[in-house]
Formats: C-alpha cells, structure tokens, sequence
C-alpha cells in the first residue's frame, strides 16, 4: 500500500513538472488513466487467459512466458513515456496488473530467473548513479536546518505512524515501537523515486543530496534502535520460550 501510494503520487507530481499548463497537466492524467483502463480492462484478461493459464497448468515459467512479461512491461514503458511521465511508472502499473490468481508465485518465478542481472549488476550500477549525483560537499550551514527538518518529518510520518497504528492494533508498546523501527527505513523504492524526481526536475542537487542523507540517516539507525527496543537477553528469552512452546505442542499432537 506504502509504495502504490508513493507511485500514484509520483504519478501526478511528474504529470504536472512535465507540463506547463493545466491543460497539459490534465491531458497528462486522462492518458494515464487511459493507460490504466487498458492495462486491467483489455491486457489483465488477455494475461489471464494466456500466460497465467499456461503457467498455472504447467506449473513452470517458460521462456515464452517470460518474453510476454517482459515484453508487456517495456511496452506499457515506453507508453508511459509517450504519455510524459516515466517510463518506470508504466512497468509499475504492468507489474500491477498482472492477475492476482498467480502472481506471487509467478513473481518469485520471474524474480529467480532474472536477478542474475537485476541484483548482482543492474542494481549495483543503480546505487552508483544515485550516488554520484550526491554532492554533500555541495551543502552549506544553511541546510542544516533544512535537512534536520526532512529527517524529522520523515521519521513522525513513519516511525511515529506505524508504532501508533501498531498501538491502536493492540501491539504492547515494544512490538509497536519495533514497527515504528522497521517502517522507518527508506529501501530502494524511495530511491527510485528521488532519482526520478531529480531527473524530471522537481529536485535539484541539494534538495535530492538532503534526501538521500535522510534516507540512508533513517535505514542505518534501525539496527541501533532495535537494539535497544529489544536486547538479545529478551530476544534470546522469546527464543527459549518459542522452542519450549513447539516442543509442547509436538508433544500434544503425538
């Protein structure tokens, strides 16, 4: 829900950078939602019937299944581009409308045949590019402040958010702050989308550098802090007592 949010709202944020009239901006977002009627009116059946058929009956991802999924996202890419938005949010909304009925294990299918090149090469280069185009020799004393207040609107929208919510759910106060830890980390879905925003020109190189800082700030202190939430000695205890716990429960079921 966190990343369809943050998507659809990068969605309009480049519809309205990349036009200069309302006009544009309007025209943007009816050929997106356009885009989005045929993706899960016209493309999600043809899916339905074709490849998740396929692959639900021989319970393999071939090679032409494949070359469909992938084929489908760079051309639902590269509509997003003519639309003028970026091309990354077209593959999102493929990847979206690829039907429920099989899509976690078809995702984990297509996710082992391609991270050879994703994870060990594509992604490497991609943290590479992002961090050149981080000039912290850049900031002044002047941005401290400003970046001191990103850091902590970051961490009340979401440390905060998610220890509350976690609160409200009936989680005791340690279980709530340990998700408020967790949900304080930035991944590389917030960096895709500063490095967006910084290509299309809603960030410039100071504003995408105190970003970033705060998004690697915030990844970096959750080990630390659920250390302290919670110590090994208790993690340790919960070990025990979740062992001792199956143990008696084998014992009962034999």
């Amino acid at each position: 829900i966190d990343d369809v949010i943050a998507f659809s709202l990068l969605g309009l944020v480049v519809a309205v950078a990349s036009s200069s009239s309302l006009g544009g901006t309007l025209m943007v977002v009816l050929e997106l939602a356009g885009l989005v009627a045929v993706l899960f009116g016209v493309v999600r059946p043809v899916l339905r019937r074709t490849v998740t058929a396929r692959y639900a009956a021989s319970g393999a991802l071939t090679p032409e299944l494949l070359s469909v999924l992938l084929l489908g996202a760079l051309t639902s890419a590269v509509a997003a581009e003519w639309i003028g938005l970026h091309p990354m949010m077209g593959a999102f909304l493929f990847g979206t409308a690829v039907p429920m009925d099989a899509r976690r294990r078809l995702v984990h299918d297509v996710g082992h045949r391609l991270e050879g090149v994703s994870v060990q090469l594509l992604m490497p280069v991609f943290f590479v590019v992002t961090g050149l185009g981080v000039n912290v020799g850049g900031l002044q004393s002047s941005d401290v402040g400003p970046a001191l207040l990103i850091l902590g609107v970051a961490c009340v929208g979401k440390f905060v958010g998610g220890a509350g919510a976690g609160r409200l759910v009936g989680l005791s106060t340690r279980d709530a702050l340990a998700v408020g830890t967790m949900m304080n980390t930035r991944g590389l879905a917030e960096l895709v989308i500063l490095d967006v925003g910084r290509q299309v020109g809603v960030l410039d190189d100071r504003m995408y550098t105190m970003l970033v800082i705060m998004a690697v700030v915030t990844t970096v202190m959750a080990g630390p802090l659920l250390r302290v939430i919670y110590p090994e000695r208790m993690l340790e205890a919960q070990r025990r007592e979740a062992v001792q716990a199956r143990r008696e429960a084998l014992a009962l079921a034999s």
